[in-house]
C-alpha cells in the first residue's frame, strides 16, 4: 500500500441553518477515532460505510495542513479504532464540492460544512447554507472527537450533556 501525501487547504463552518434537501445528496457514514498526539499533529483511523478504511496523519492547524493517508483493511482499522482515545460518528453529505457533516451520538445536532480546494481561501457559502460561522481555526474533528468523549461520560444525564454541547457551540 502506498501513502498519499498532499497539502490540504480547507475552510470549516459551523452550520446553524441548511436546506433540508441536502439529505437527498450522496452520503456516507463515517466513524473515526484519534490517538493521543502532541499539539498541531493528529493521527486518525476512519471507516466509511463499513467498507473502506484508512489511517491519516495531519500536521498543522488552520486553513492549510499537510495530510498523509494510508489505505488499510477493515480488520486493522477496527482494531485501531478500538484503541483510540476519542471517537466520533457522522453522516457526510456531498454537494457542489462541499462536505456537510451531521454528527451523531453525543454530538447530535451539530453540523459542520467544509470546503476543500486550492481556492478554499476564496470559498463563499452557497445559498443552500443559510447561516454559518467560520470555525476553521478553532474546530477540527480531533477537537470534536475529544468533546464527544467527554460528553459520553455524561450519557446518564442527557440535559447536562445537551447543555455542555450548547455551551461549546455558543463559545465558537
Amino acid at each position: 500500500m502506498t501513502v498519499k501525501t498532499n497539502q490540504e487547504i480547507e475552510r470549516r463552518f459551523l452550520v446553524t441553518s441548511i436546506d433540508p434537501d441536502i439529505r437527498r445528496f450522496p452520503s456516507r457514514r463515517i466513524q473515526q477515532g484519534y490517538f493521543e498526539t502532541p499539539p498541531y499533529f493528529s493521527l486518525r483511523v476512519r471507516i466509511s460505510d463499513d467498507v473502506k478504511a484508512e489511517i491519516t496523519r495531519k500536521d498543522g492547524i488552520g486553513i492549510q495542513r499537510t495530510e498523509a493517508t494510508l489505505p488499510t483493511d477493515l480488520a486493522t482499522a477496527e482494531f485501531l479504532l478500538a484503541s483510540c482515545t476519542d471517537v466520533l460518528d457522522k453522516a457526510r453529505y456531498l454537494r457542489d464540492g462541499w462536505e456537510v457533516d451531521f454528527y451523531e451520538g453525543p454530538l447530535a445536532g451539530l453540523v459542520i460544512a467544509e470546503f476543500e480546494s486550492p481556492d478554499a481561501a476564496e470559498a463563499e457559502l452557497p445559498p443552500w447554507i443559510q447561516a454559518a460561522r467560520e470555525v476553521t481555526d478553532t474546530v477540527s474533528n480531533r477537537v470534536l472527537a475529544r468533546l464527544a468523549t467527554s460528553l459520553v461520560a455524561l450519557s446518564d444525564d442527557r440535559p447536562r450533556q445537551a447543555a455542555r454541547l450548547a455551551d461549546f457551540i455558543g463559545r465558537l
